[in-house]
């Protein structure tokens, strides 16, 4: 909205019977600004698993430069997850750097993408490691709301023992 506050909900299935993070319903709900020469956005998170429920809350500090059609926008965000009760996935921090890129296309129609380094110090009782991952798509927007569709990429760059391999979701 123009007074920078959003929300976001998102969800995924990973159509089976499984028990696992693949199913969840994310709900967020963030300020974002200007501070001097530099964008922040501040946000917390409920993600509702079929495992246990977490909160997420994060802070970013970014800054953005226009090139024609293009977006470029450079950024740090620090992300701090913890389980709603005892027994949960372990809590943790994740330290993020990344660029993210826009180009108009058409009105209201544009590409998307993101390159970012995320270092993971063993939430989910997975292993601390240092990630690549990456998203490109397209945006679609129908009045206030943006419609994303695209392919998300997420490879461990460190050795990890913990099962975590090279993934895509669309």
């Amino acid at each position: 909205w123009k007074n920078g506050v959003y929300a976001d909900l998102w969800t995924s299935t990973g159509f089976s019977t499984e028990r696992n993070f693949g199913k969840e319903v994310d709900l967020m709900l963030g300020k974002a600004g200007k501070l001097g020469h530099f964008d922040y956005a501040a946000d917390i998170g409920y993600y509702a698993v079929i495992i246990i429920d977490v909160v997420n809350i994060n802070a970013e500090f970014s800054r953005t430069h226009k090139v024609g059609k293009a977006t470029l926008t450079s950024y740090v965000r620090g992300e701090y997850y913890f389980p709603i009760r005892k027994g949960g996935p372990r809590r943790g921090v994740m330290g993020v750097a990344g660029l993210k890129s826009t180009v108009e296309l058409v009105p209201k129609l544009a590409f998307s993408s993101l390159m970012r380094l995320k270092k993971d110090s063993g939430n989910f009782a997975f292993d601390s490691a240092l990630l690549g991952q990456g998203y490109a798509g397209l945006v679609y927007q129908i009045g206030p709301f943006d419609f994303l569709g695209g392919v998300n990429l997420s490879t461990p760059l460190s050795k990890v023992g913990d099962g975590r391999k090279t993934l895509t979701a669309w």
